[in-house]
């Protein structure tokens, strides 16, 4: 047996380390694929990161946009109860004043009736 069998032989063509005699030590080594791909997963996981960040940030701003919506509708539906609140209250001050002014008419109209059917005072009783 021959002292070169146990030796592999790499095919022709191909580039292994042990072709590159003529190189220096580190410039012979080559990287896998391995950093190119990890390099893509990584460049990926940062976009898919971003874009949930930027949907996060989206649905912040919308939920910020619905709150101050319903805060909005919710002073109006408030101020438009407290405008109805005056209404009412003014109406039942109009009413009282209505009632005070019929009832005050309504005695003036007893007294003169009363003074009016009185016998006129004598001149005895003073």
């Amino acid at each position: 047996m021959a002292w070169n069998s146990f030796i592999p032989v790499p095919l022709p063509g191909s580039r292994s380390h042990s072709a590159h005699t003529t190189l220096t030590g580190h410039s012979g080594h080559h990287h896998s694929v391995a950093p190119t791909s990890h390099s893509v997963s990584v460049t990926q996981q940062q976009q898919q990161q971003q874009h949930q960040q930027q949907q996060k940030k989206k649905q912040q701003q919308q939920q910020r946009e619905r709150e101050e919506r319903e805060a909005r509708d919710r002073d109006q539906r408030e101020a438009q109860a407290r405008e109805r609140e005056r209404e009412h209250l003014a109406a039942a001050e109009r009413l009282h004043r209505q009632v005070e002014a019929r009832d005050h008419h309504a005695a003036v109209q007893q007294r003169a009736a009363y003074y009016a059917s009185a016998p006129p005072p004598s001149s005895s009783q003073q």
